[in-house]
């Protein structure tokens, strides 16, 4: 995960455990000038439980905030491999940030299944690659249109390398959405969200853009 300040992206990175972590993390802030925070991204297949209940995973910087995924490769599944998977992660007191939702549909999104989601206190992450088209144009599609109705919390750059299609984009990303959306909702979900759930605090929610026959019926 990174942040920005002052749309200038600081260097953090959200890493998995290892042995030695904390050596590493001082090495690559004073060599690198990159702060290293713990974490991990908890895949919920068929064996989770296991890594649940032998505490085989790392929540994010050892607050109550846990970062999980769903196979990407097929559309997400029924209330069994999903909603309980989830219940289980919250019942063991932490709140799932479940990861680039946008990827996980394949025709439509299930904008009633996400509502859900948020409603049970899960946050929705949407990578900052999806607006850019990185992962297909459903995935595209998908990420401009929970922007559009405030149903995301963060905006990440889900990098697996320092090139290539899975680089850190989000300068370029933030720049591209300024122009399209307020700036408070663009900082919210790229700045102000990430540090909130890094301090192990709540998250503030966003409005979206708004129709025009919303702005009537709200100044009734």
């Amino acid at each position: 995960m990174k942040t920005s300040n002052n749309n200038k992206y600081k260097n953090i990175v959200l890493i998995g455990g290892w042995t030695g972590m904390s050596k590493h993390k001082i090495q690559y802030k004073i060599e690198l000038h990159i702060e290293v925070l713990e974490g991990c991204e908890l895949f919920l297949n068929h064996d989770y439980l296991e890594a649940l209940e032998q505490n085989i995973f790392i929540p994010i910087e050892n607050t109550h905030y846990l970062l999980v995924e769903f196979d990407v490769r097929k559309e997400l599944g029924n209330e069994n491999e999903v909603e309980d998977r989830l219940y289980e992660i919250q019942y063991k007191k932490y709140t799932p940030v479940i990861a680039h939702v946008e990827r996980y549909f394949k025709d439509s999104l299930d904008i009633e299944r996400i509502q859900d989601f948020i409603d049970n206190g899960y946050l929705i992450q949407v990578n900052a690659t999806s607006f850019l088209g990185y992962h297909g144009k459903h995935a595209q599609k998908f990420a401009y249109q929970l922007l559009n109705q405030g149903l995301l919390h963060v905006i990440a750059t889900d990098t697996h390398r320092c090139d290539g299609h899975r680089s850190p984009c989000l300068q370029e990303v933030f720049d591209l959405l300024v122009k399209k959306y307020s700036y408070e909702d663009i900082h919210t979900l790229m700045y102000e969200n990430p540090l909130h759930i890094i301090n192990n605090e709540e998250v503030d929610p966003i409005e979206g853009k708004t129709s025009f026959f919303k702005k009537i019926f709200k100044r009734r």
